[in-house]
């Protein structure tokens, strides 16, 4: 029973950093969006999210429980991400002690390895779509494994393994690259003829099921995704090289590195299951690529099942290392499991040891723009002007507001505006009758956006030549761009007046009859810090590099001791 305590310990470790941390801004602003969706609002219409329905579908439940219960989305999202996870666990550890992959003693290990990657190893990350997918498709990799080791599974289980899967994949699109590695493979070991399988119908016809019901619930989604979609590649790419060697890719990398080096020497039964990994692996590292960010997130399903891949290669062929080559593998894998090991403690202990600290959000700011966006009332509608979505959430989430605008986030401008981004100077917007349709259609709708809710509250990121901002939020001058069009002087800005400037923030507030009284900033006094990404302590930088030694001292001591 003690074996089981290290496991356990994981899981408790990461549900408790979770549940005492604030949610990241792409998680906040689907928690939010879910509730209005649940409320009638239309996907591709009234909510322009660039992420297919198939997440609104997953949330929508999570959102209905917390209203019912009365408690934050978010805490309710934690927990059925964790039971999820859990449960997904468990089927995988079915269906791998069908090979022997885990017998006797090894099982307590692969739990605690398992709770490690899908739970602890999110960290900032945790519930975003692509953890969502990594734990949804681990039945199917653990079937995989046992399909190539030519073993029978009941149809019951593998249509759930599959139908599990086919939810994952529908989240994105890149991740259909899993499914058609999954299939490859199978063709490779099995032949065309063994392909056809239950859990292989369940993913297809699942697909084909969603894709009509996209047109049917959401009909709007597939005209914005196709004017959009196109604009979305000019946000932020990254050339080929730099996504290559990005943080969320390189654990991918090396652990196919360690596998490739090392998989002759891995005993039947752990052979494939290994084969299976490094097929979720290498799928799911392409279709971070594919996306063309760079973000550790877009990695994370590669990251997770790299540990796996790293976990089970390591433990399998250390007794097994003929040649020096075979050494510096293993160490190559001990280090990337030492070095994420490491690193992932320091965010959860520091997390618990100052719940919600200013110094883990991703916009500096929200402490003290939070009582100004509760000043609102509950309901209250809030507009946000700035290019990365971390401005608005989770403050808006947290302050039990509404978000004015239909886009997360002003990003379209970024895209827009991409060639001028790169120097240290402010943008200089094209001329309002000089736009083109994307562009004139994008200000238009902020601006009936802004007539339509009638926000009480106007938060403005200033403008500023020294301090980027993530994205260059700081880079625009946001009401000098809209009141380009007279129309937005007249029926949105003249409706507000000054409250001053907090941070990096100008606050408006809307004045007229039937308008709120206005609060004081005394006492609000936010940094001048423009909204970024949520970055690690340092010392989790410092205990990689410890990780990777130790992988290094691996190597040596199984040199020194001619382990064979």
């Amino acid at each position: 029973m003690l074996a089981w305590l290290l496991p356990l310990l994981v899981v408790g470790l990461a549900a408790a950093s979770q549940l005492a941390s604030r949610p990241s801004p792409d998680v906040a602003w689907l928690l939010y969006a879910s509730r209005e969706v649940m409320h009638g609002a239309g996907p591709g219409t009234d909510i322009l999210e660039n992420t297919p329905p198939m997440i609104f579908g997953l949330k929508l439940p999570a959102v209905w429980l917390a209203g019912m219960l009365g408690l934050q989305e978010w805490h309710v999202w934690v927990v059925a991400v964790t039971v999820t996870a859990l449960c997904c666990l468990v089927l995988a550890g079915r269906l791998l002690g069908d090979i022997g992959a885990t017998r006797g003693g090894a099982m307590p290990l692969a739990a605690a390895l398992g709770a490690f990657a899908f739970l602890l190893l999110p960290a900032a990350d945790f519930g975003q779509r692509e953890h969502v997918t990594a734990i949804l498709v681990l039945p199917y990799v653990a079937l995989l494994g046992s399909r190539l080791r030519g073993r029978r599974v009941r149809s019951a289980i593998a249509l759930l393994a599959g139908m599990l899967a086919g939810i994952g994949i529908g989240i994105k699109p890149h991740f259909v690259l899993f499914f058609v590695g999954a299939v490859l493979a199978e063709v490779r070991r099995l032949g065309w003829r063994k392909v056809v399988l239950p859990e292989h119908v369940a993913v297809v016809g699942l697909g084909a099921a969603y894709v009509g019901s996209v047109w049917l619930w959401a009909p709007g989604y597939p005209g914005y995704a196709l004017v959009y979609g196109s604009l979305y590649r000019h946000f932020l790419p990254l050339p080929l090289v730099a996504m290559l060697s990005a943080e969320g890719a390189v654990p991918g990398l090396l652990a196919l590195g360690t596998y490739a080096a090392l998989r002759r020497l891995l005993p039947s039964g752990i052979r494939e299951l290994a084969d299976a990994l490094a097929v979720a692996t290498s799928t799911f590292d392409l279709a971070g690529v594919l996306q063309g960010k760079g973000w550790r997130y877009h990695f994370l399903p590669s990251m997770i099942f790299a540990v796996l891949l790293a976990g089970v290669v390591v433990r399998s062929s250390w007794r097994e290392l003929p040649t020096w080559l075979a050494r510096i593998y293993l160490g190559l894998g001990a280090g990337l499991l030492a070095a994420l090991g490491l690193s992932s403690l320091v965010e959860p202990l520091q997390v618990l040891r100052h719940p919600l600290d200013s110094r883990q959000d991703a916009d500096p700011n929200l402490h003290s723009l939070l009582p100004l966006v509760q000043a609102t009332g509950p309901g209250g509608y809030v507009a946000v002007f700035s290019s990365n979505i971390a401005s608005g959430f989770p403050l808006v989430l947290e302050g039990h507001a509404r978000w004015a605008f239909r886009y997360p986030s002003l990003w379209p401008l970024v895209a827009l505006y991409e060639n001028q981004l790169s120097n240290s100077r402010l943008v200089v917007p094209r001329a309002y009758q000089e736009r083109g349709a994307l562009e004139s259609a994008f200000t238009d709708s902020i601006r009936s956006d802004l007539v339509r809710t009638r926000p009480v509250l106007l938060l403005v990121v200033k403008p500023d030549t020294v301090s980027r901002g993530w994205g260059g939020a700081r880079r625009f001058d946001y009401l000098q761009y809209f009141a380009s069009d007279p129309r937005f002087t007249t029926e949105v800005l003249q409706h507000y007046r000054s409250l001053g400037t907090i941070g990096s923030y100008d606050a408006l507030w809307r004045i007229g009859p039937d308008s709120l009284p206005s609060p004081q900033l005394s006492g609000l006094e936010g940094v001048d810090a423009p909204p970024g990404w949520y970055e690690a302590w340092p010392l989790a930088k410092i205990l990689m590099v410890a990780g990777s030694l130790l992988g290094a001292i691996s190597a040596w001591r199984a040199s020194r001791c001619g382990l064979r």
